[in-house]
């Protein structure tokens, strides 16, 4: 149809706001605090290997395991710190509520 747009740009105005699109800082931040949690909390509560505290978060968190180690690596001061005050599972009940903080079973990351 012919003018269309002219119609519409006269109708609606653009806004002079810049929309950011691609990733967000503040959900990756949250995303690294709950994995840094929730593995120090699953290493603490399942004692399981290595390899397979891996694989947990990776199949939780939707990432490769090589992604997980990068992810670790890169938060290492925020591992240290929640370490040192490791939240209850109250807590973390209340502030990931998404996650079940039962103690899982081996079979359910075979």
């Amino acid at each position: 149809m012919r003018g269309h747009q002219t119609l519409f740009n006269e109708i609606i105005e653009e806004s002079p706001l810049r929309i950011v699109k691609g990733r967000s800082d503040r959900l990756d931040t949250q995303r690294n605090q709950c994995l840094v949690e929730r593995w120090l909390y699953m290493m603490k509560v399942t004692g399981w290997r290595y390899e397979l505290m891996l694989r947990m978060i990776s199949i939780d968190f939707f990432l490769s395991e090589r992604r997980v180690i990068d992810l670790l690596n890169d938060n290492n001061d925020l591992l240290r710190l929640i370490r040192s005050d490791l939240p209850t599972r109250k807590d973390l009940e209340k502030k990931w509520p998404q996650f079940s903080w039962e103690t899982p079973t081996l079979e359910m990351y075979l």
